[in-house]
């Protein structure tokens, strides 16, 4: 299992030697520390270790909003 996480992140920085891994330790311990569950996929993997966000909802217009005529600025 350890052997299958270190050849994903091999490949993944022999495409693109910059990339960093913060979360590097909490996916990847070291020995004689247990390894945490992976379900297997590549992304997932590969997210844990670079520590991605998913991005932040886009905020829905308030009731308030809505009535409010657009405002517009003159082209002069």
């Amino acid at each position: 299992m350890r052997k299958q996480r270190y050849g994903v992140l091999s490949r993944a920085l022999g495409f693109n030697p910059n990339r960093r891994f913060p979360n590097l330790d909490k996916i990847l311990p070291l020995p004689p520390a247990d390894l945490p569950p992976w379900d297997g996929q590549r992304k997932s993997l590969l997210d844990a270790a670079m520590g991605v966000r998913p991005p932040p909802a886009t905020p829905q217009p308030s009731a308030a909003s809505l009535l409010q005529k657009p405002y517009f600025l003159a082209a002069d």
